[in-house]
């Protein structure tokens, strides 16, 4: 893994390394900014810098009103609609 690879979330420590000050530091008006903080140390949150392409198979698909929902792997969710052809075809008239 290249060095700075690894953006560390996971505790306050790491944290302060990243973060230098509050949302309003930054120029935000964001309340849910501590929240997002507090989330990343409870489920030990690691980001990871990537260039390229990250393969189907290690994407999912999370339900919107809870981000912690996976509601399956996109590669196979996009074959059952190819399959049960749940695609409706749009037609732009010009």
């Amino acid at each position: 893994m290249p060095p700075a690879a690894l953006i560390d979330l996971s505790t306050i420590v790491a944290q302060r390394k990243i973060y230098k000050s509050s949302a309003d530091t930054y120029g935000l008006e964001d309340d849910d900014f501590g929240k997002a903080r507090k989330w990343s140390i409870d489920y030990k949150e690691v980001l990871v810098k990537w260039r390229g392409d990250v393969p189907m198979e290690y994407c999912e698909v999370v339900d919107e009103c809870d981000e912690h929902t996976s509601l399956g792997n996109v590669r196979e969710i996009l074959d059952h609609v190819r399959d049960n052809r749940l695609l409706r075809r749009v037609v732009q008239h010009s």
